[in-house]
């Protein structure tokens, strides 16, 4: 599974679940190390005033074409 994590400085975090489930490596498995991903899950972190931290998972909106370099 991959994971991106956006964060916004003090206000709190998304992290976006992609699953692959498939080997991102030239030797191993069809030896692709590109890979077409679905978010499956958004989890959301907000810091609030008191500096303790909301967790909640948001419903994933319409799908958007971005593409992430890691």
């Amino acid at each position: 599974m991959l994971f991106k994590k956006l964060t916004v400085v003090c206000q709190g975090s998304e992290t976006y679940v992609f699953p692959c489930q498939r080997w991102l490596a030239r030797d191993e498995d069809d030896g692709a190390i590109e890979r077409e991903l679905i978010a499956d899950k958004v989890l959301e972190e907000l810091v609030r005033r008191d500096g303790s931290v909301k967790k909640k998972e948001l419903r994933r909106q319409s799908t958007l074409s971005c593409d992430y370099i890691f």
